[in-house]
């Protein structure tokens, strides 16, 4: 996937812009916050590029209908993760949207903040599971590139002269999120995270940070698998379906595997 100095430009913004706002609704001292999780929490593990590999059933179900309404693909959805403290980390969203069957695309970017809180009662705290007030920006788009891709490839504006732009109708948001650090080679019941190489994020409450009477409550668990690689092989994502939190087999949750977009993008480009 290639990014723009825009998008890049556009990407650095938004991280300051969120994780200002998320600064300013920190409220538990996060050294207090930090003494409710085992002492050897290391988010410095998290740090590196992440890449979407798998999704919860109703997840795929709305991406779905998204897909043929719009007629577009999302392909090599990646996260690069950079701790800024012993409790909280920013990740800079990237992906590369195309229209269905062709090559028309679009480098989307969007930046997140994501600060640790205090435990509740759901999260197993023997087992690498953590609990966090998330804050993402818009989604910023290079503006010549969107004209291209909105005129389904009519536009001849020079992208590299082009300043960003917001992608209408995206919005802040805030929400609460669970985490469990996985390390796909340790066994069921083990709690074993040495080498962690997959990141289970999961929640069912959301809220646009402008609208405070927009806050969705849903009993489903909505949840996305981030891998250290873009492609898993399907036994060891059958695998690491057994070391997921107990709210997945609980809620009887059907996680789906992903095809590597981010391959096919790369030999597109090529």
């Amino acid at each position: 996937m290639k990014f723009t100095i825009a998008s890049i430009s556009a990407a650095l913004l938004a991280v300051s812009t969120v994780s200002g706002a998320s600064i300013k609704r920190q409220e538990a001292p996060q050294d207090q916050t930090a003494s409710q999780y085992p002492a050897n929490i290391d988010l410095g593990s998290l740090n590196g590029t992440w890449y979407l590999t798998g999704v919860t059933q109703n997840v795929w179900d709305l991406y779905s209908i998204a897909q043929k309404t719009m007629n577009i693909d999302v392909n090599c959805l990646q996260m690069d993760v950079s701790q800024t403290s012993n409790t909280s980390f920013d990740a800079f969203g990237s992906t590369l949207l195309t229209h269905t069957g062709t090559d028309v695309g679009v480098n989307a970017t969007a930046a997140s903040a994501f600060f640790l809180q205090q435990p509740d009662s759901s999260v197993n705290l023997t087992d690498s599971e953590y609990l966090w007030t998330a804050y993402a920006s818009q989604i910023f788009v290079n503006e010549a590139q969107w004209k291209n891709f909105t005129s389904n490839g009519q536009s001849q504006e020079n992208s590299t002269e082009s300043g960003s732009k917001v992608v209408p109708g995206s919005k802040p948001v805030e929400a609460t999120i669970y985490s469990k650090l996985i390390d796909s080679n340790a066994e069921p019941g083990s709690n074993t995270t040495e080498n962690v190489d997959t990141i289970f994020l999961w929640g069912s409450k959301a809220k646009f940070i402008d609208d405070s009477e927009s806050q969705k409550r849903a009993e489903e668990v909505y949840g996305i698998i981030l891998s250290k690689t873009s492609s898993v092989a399907e036994d060891v994502f059958n695998k690491t379906l057994a070391l997921m939190p107990s709210q997945i087999a609980e809620n009887n949750v059907t996680l789906v595997l992903l095809a590597d977009s981010c391959q096919a993008n790369s030999t597109s480009e090529n």
